[in-house]
């Protein structure tokens, strides 16, 4: 079986063993047999496909029927190892001029690694901030998702939304938008900036990836397709009008998907140079008596437990 087979197979297990009958989740001491770091997965070793399958994978046992949202070690130690990718001291995915969309990037990281420890040394509004992490997540996850569609998509759209080269958006056989040819010289839709990207940028093995997580998304929500789900979302968070509070991994995750498939030819590089700098800054840590770490390092999450 190759790994990437395996890591699929490893969470399609974990969801069947904890989904019940009626939608509810019920996880034992059997279901967590299947955790991914539990069987020998290690992600720093994995390629650019495996390392794509565990981003799909994860997906799936986090976002959940009733919008649960089930978050593990497999998920935060993938999270700190993208985060070492692509925004570490080797990374240059991002330009000086989009600094603000790595920081961006960088404090949606930060939120899915931080924990709430419970010592008695950490001030109150810290920790009451730590305990809201997730909602934190849930509201940086859409700007960043729309600011790094802009970057991506950068042939079409400059980063104030402004249409650079026409493109049209098909929703159905009766209803298309055009943009740069008449009255619409400017994109504010989330859900139109998916759409240009998967129809006018991304690859072929991306737009599979993107099927594939859109499939993620209707297993749990069919009643529209996923674009206008995840739009509804970004309103509805913008305007105040609900919390989703469970939704910021998903939506982090679905950033990761086109982040990687754009370093696709550099990943094996980056892998290694990124793999090689956490080792030895993991290495001088503790071979210090400072736990500081600097401000570039997010692999691992946890100083002390290596995976």
């Amino acid at each position: 079986m190759s790994k990437v087979a395996q890591i699929l197979r490893l969470c399609d297990s974990w969801r069947k063993h904890v989904l019940r009958d009626d939608g509810g989740i019920s996880i034992s001491v059997e279901s967590e047999n299947y955790r991914l770091l539990k069987n020998g997965i290690v992600y720093p070793d994995l390629s650019y496909e495996e390392i794509q399958s565990c981003c799909l994978g994860l997906t799936r046992v986090m976002f959940m029927k009733r919008m649960n949202s089930i978050q593990s070690a497999d998920h935060k130690y993938f999270w700190a190892w993208v985060g070492e990718v692509l925004l570490g001291s080797e990374s240059n995915f991002f330009s000086d001029e989009e600094h603000h969309i790595r920081k961006l990037f960088e404090s949606c990281i930060r939120s899915t690694l931080a924990t709430q420890d419970y010592r008695d040394d950490i001030e109150f509004n810290s920790s009451e901030l730590l305990s809201n992490n997730s909602l934190i997540l849930a509201h940086l996850s859409f700007p960043l998702l729309e600011s790094l569609l802009k970057k991506l998509c950068k042939e079409y759209v400059d980063i104030s939304g402004r249409v650079l080269k026409p493109f049209e958006i098909r929703l159905s056989r009766n209803r298309v938008i055009q943009y740069g040819t008449g009255q619409k010289n400017k994109i504010s839709s989330l859900r139109d900036l998916l759409y240009l990207y998967e129809n006018y940028v991304s690859n072929e093995e991306g737009k599979e990836h993107l099927n594939l997580f859109k499939q993620c998304i209707s297993d749990v929500d069919n009643s529209m397709r996923p674009y206008d789900l995840i739009y509804q979302w970004r309103n509805h968070s913008l305007h105040g009008q609900f919390s989703y509070s469970t939704i910021g991994g998903t939506i982090l995750n679905l950033i990761i998907l086109l982040s990687l498939n754009n370093i696709k030819d550099n990943y094996e590089n980056r892998r290694g140079r990124s793999k090689e700098t956490s080792l030895f800054y993991l290495k001088a840590l503790q071979n210090s008596a400072s736990n500081a770490r600097p401000g570039w390092s997010f692999y691992p999450p946890v100083i002390g437990i290596q995976r």
